[in-house]
């Protein structure tokens, strides 16, 4: 589900590659508006995707651009429920900024647990 003339605001994902497995609902946070700064860096982003020779390239190139900003002036996962790629059931809530912050999980050997994760960057 995507909010009013934005992205992906519910989404039901699925990852496969190789051996590694992720599914899962995430409930993501989007600013109302760009800030000047983040709309900035995203144009600037998306002309140097366009230089990108390989996928690794662009990975790396957005990793760039993404540590410039707050994850709350583009788009933060506030919430992940399902599985990981290590096959644990579980539940991520996170802050503003994306960072997790509680962690309900059940790995694949059925141990529980709940981690509260620290506050500070």
């Amino acid at each position: 589900m995507d909010q009013f003339k934005d992205d992906q605001i519910v989404v039901l994902d699925y990852y496969h590659a190789g051996s590694e497995k992720r599914y899962g609902l995430s409930v993501n946070d989007r600013p109302d508006q760009l800030s000047e700064r983040a709309a900035q860096l995203l144009d600037t982003l998306r002309r140097e995707l366009q230089t990108a020779k390989s996928t690794a390239d662009a990975q790396l190139i957005r990793r760039k651009y993404q540590s410039r900003l707050p994850a709350r002036e583009i788009v933060a996962r506030r919430l992940f429920a399902g599985r990981d790629t290590a096959g644990s059931s579980l539940i991520t809530l996170s802050d503003q900024n994306g960072k997790p912050r509680l962690r309900l999980q059940v790995d694949k050997l059925g141990e529980a647990s709940i981690v509260f994760l620290d506050s500070v960057a």
